[in-house]
């Protein structure tokens, strides 16, 4: 942890406590990627209802919206994968991620491994046609932003590192409609995460109690 004095002045406490913020707060970053999608979804929705409440707006208000809720789509895609390995592991068996899906931005590779965390789980088995439809929907969406924005670039730069633009000219949507879309998945995926927790949670404080009880006793 770096002191007052390696950190850059601009980020040193500040003179009021309104404003203040601590991160890192229980030196776990492991577990907060939950945290964090939820912090920049509430960012992406309080930017959205500002701008359906306003009479006018500038269209590149656009861009920052899409890369809120984007990036807090792909933080809980990464939070379930990686909180899913553990849930797993724990029941001896193996998630395969493919190579360096949890390090890039892509969030295509990430839906197989959910889909395999989310089926053994049960949540979206035969006996369970509603999660099988609410997950179809999810990676239905998670397509749809693939097939524009791959790499989580083309909403927060105006062109790529050719210098070619990211979208066509006069390119156009609804920003509030696609906020409203992405909130369905995004609010899928908060549940899921909630739930995987809880699952996790109680898993291995059932590993852990049988690993007790399995270990010899001493004679007194």
């Amino acid at each position: 942890m770096k002191g007052k004095h390696e950190t850059p002045q601009l980020f040193w406490p500040g003179k009021s406590m309104h404003g203040s913020v601590v991160l890192n707060f229980m030196n776990r970053p492991e577990s907060e990627f939950s945290l964090y999608a939820a912090a920049f979804w509430r960012g992406g929705r309080l930017l959205a209802q500002s701008l359906a409440d306003k009479g006018g707006y500038r269209d590149l208000d656009a861009c920052p919206i899409v890369f809120l809720y984007r990036h807090a789509l792909e933080l809980y895609m990464k939070a379930i994968v990686r909180r899913g390995k553990s849930v797993l592991s724990i029941a001896g068996e193996k998630l395969i991620i493919p190579p360096k899906a949890l390090e890039r931005h892509e969030l295509p590779p990430l839906v197989e491994p959910i889909r395999k965390i989310f089926t053994h789980l049960g949540w979206v088995s035969k006996t369970q046609p509603e999660g099988r439809r609410v997950f179809r929907e999810f990676a239905a969406l998670v397509g749809n932003i693939n097939r524009l924005d791959s790499g989580s670039y083309t909403f927060r730069y105006p062109v790529n590192k050719k210098d070619k633009a990211l979208v066509s000219h006069h390119f156009g949507f609804n920003v509030l409609e696609f906020a409203e879309q992405v909130e369905k998945g995004i609010r899928f995926l908060d549940g899921a995460a909630t739930g995987l927790e809880e699952e996790w949670d109680q898993r291995a404080s059932e590993a852990y109690a049988k690993q007790e009880a399995a270990k010899p006793r001493k004679p007194r």
